[in-house]
């Protein structure tokens, strides 16, 4: 009876702490995060656009004519050693290059059309380096085409009488030429005639100076005697 009475209290204790109400337990709360501010390290400053540069008109040069002058045969390294200190003078008060290239072959008439014509033989067409009057004249607009149809007054004097070629009369309102190669004996030098044209006015004048060519193929390049000339 005794053992039967500790079996049913036993029970009632288990079933008590089985199946009774238990104590509720206290609901969890994630403990609230503060919410992050994303503070940038560096503030941009506002866009400002940079003003572009604005546009100068630039001056016309006031130039009152042009004077071209060749030296036929005239090497760069040649200025210096010739002491050709107009040239140099030139040299030091305007621009220039000595990095400059004729034509392929270098002959005196291809090579100065090019020159004045702007083109390469293949389209000036002058490849005879002989004074051909058959040939007829360059192919395309030179230099005194376009001073000549602006009205203004053109001048060539030559030391080689094929120069010509380069242009054709009608291009020029003068054209002589001194050439001391054909055996005739001139009344006026080179440097005269030149020194009377520009007395007379010009706008555009070409002037050709054979002299260092001429010495260069009778007694070498770069020689005294192409040197003094």
């Amino acid at each position: 009876m005794i053992r039967f009475l500790k079996q049913l209290i036993l029970l009632a204790l288990f079933l008590q702490a089985c199946g009774g109400t238990s104590a509720s337990l206290p609901t969890l709360q994630p403990a609230s995060l503060p919410t992050p501010t994303l503070t940038p390290s560096h503030t941009p400053s506002p866009f400002t656009q940079t003003p572009l540069p604005s546009a100068t008109s630039t001056p016309a040069l006031n130039v009152a004519r042009v004077l071209i002058v060749s030296f036929d045969g005239l090497r760069p390294d040649a200025i210096q050693a010739a002491e050709m200190t107009t040239v140099m003078s030139l040299m030091q008060n305007g621009a220039y290059t000595l990095n400059a290239q004729t034509i392929v072959p270098s002959l005196t008439l291809p090579s100065h059309t090019s020159m004045l014509v702007g083109t390469c033989p293949a389209k000036h067409i002058v490849r005879w380096n002989e004074y051909v009057p058959e040939n007829g004249y360059a192919l395309g607009t030179d230099i005194f085409d376009l001073a000549n149809n602006a009205g203004l007054r053109t001048v060539m004097v030559a030391g080689k009488e094929k120069l010509r070629q380069v242009t054709e009369p009608s291009s020029t309102d003068f054209f002589g030429f001194v050439d001391s190669t054909d055996k005739v004996n001139d009344i006026i030098s080179l440097e005269t005639m030149a020194i009377e044209e520009i007395r007379k006015g010009f706008d555009l004048m070409f002037l050709h100076f054979p002299d260092g060519d001429l010495a260069g193929h009778a007694d070498g390049w770069m020689s005294n005697e192409q040197l003094l000339a």
